[in-house]
């Protein structure tokens, strides 16, 4: 399943979706298949499917940089699951297929049921394997900014490395640039916030790509495979949440210490009216 790509639906399938869905709850029955699965072909020359068995890797491993399947014009997962979701029920095996105009997942379930997915990991990675674009990411950079800083800090911490606001600060992904700027909780959450303003997921991205920035778990050499959209959420997904990483940090830093990092997540976290930047202004 690599070669060059040619998406175009046949014109003898009129609804992608309704074909997709049959053919998801179809591929459900066959209860052994756990595999990725490209269409070709067209409904009235009877769809051709590329299969490649997953042998017990996650999909989101095999999905990961892959590139895209010769001639196929959808792309999707079939594979064991426990997915609870409303009146569907509890499904124990999930269909995921993306085309070039939307997504379909069908659950096998006692009540079956398909859904129209508008975002997951599973449906960024089928996305970005076709080249098709990815929903725009939903966070700030100042969320990634803290996240690691706050890691970093557990990390030495951890290490007894960290235990004054001193150390701490220089934990901060802007410690060089705030060199000889006398930090305060306040100013340092201003600073996360103000260069989040600055710094678009595309630059992050670029810099990931570049060695600028790294995360363990981080690939940098796919920084050009992901949109800004698919990088925001692997990234984020890769680094624990700020309430989390502020709950390992309380049990190792002294009382004061973790005040002055509740006041600059909070200050870093304020609301303004600088929209999430995508693209360079």
């Amino acid at each position: 399943m690599t070669a060059s790509l040619a998406l175009s639906v046949p014109a003898s399938i009129t609804s992608p979706t309704e074909y997709l869905a049959s053919l998801s709850a179809s591929l459900l029955r066959e209860r052994e298949l756990n595999a990725l699965v490209g269409v070709s072909g067209s409904a009235a020359n009877e769809a051709r499917l590329l299969v490649k068995p997953l042998e017990g890797r996650d999909p989101e491993e095999v999905l990961l940089g892959m590139l895209p399947p010769r001639r196929c014009w959808a792309l999707g997962v079939v594979t064991p699951a426990h997915v609870t979701v409303g009146e569907a029920g509890t499904a124990d095996r999930v269909a995921i297929f993306v085309w070039p105009g939307g997504a379909v997942t069908a659950l096998a379930s006692r009540r079956g049921g398909v859904m129209q997915p508008e975002q997951g990991s599973v449906l960024d990675l089928l996305r970005r394997v076709l080249k098709l674009q990815t929903a725009p990411p939903e966070e700030r950079t100042s969320a990634v900014l803290l996240r690691l800083w706050l890691d970093r800090a557990l990390g030495e911490a951890a290490q007894g490395r960290v235990s004054s606001w001193r150390a701490l600060v220089a934990c901060h992904p802007l410690n060089k640039a705030l060199d000889g700027v006398q930090c305060t909780p306040e100013t340092l959450g201003s600073a996360t916030r103000m260069a989040a303003t600055r710094l678009t997921w595309a630059e992050l991205r670029r810099g990931f790509g570049a060695g600028t920035w790294s995360v363990e778990g981080v690939d940098p050499a796919l920084a050009d495979w992901f949109d800004d959209g698919s990088f925001s959420r692997q990234l984020l997904g890769y680094l624990p949440s700020v309430d989390i990483l502020k709950t390992y940090l309380s049990e190792l830093l002294p009382p004061r210490v973790m005040t002055n990092v509740e006041i600059t997540c909070r200050a870093a976290e304020e609301v303004s009216a600088q929209p999430v930047l995508t693209q360079k202004p």
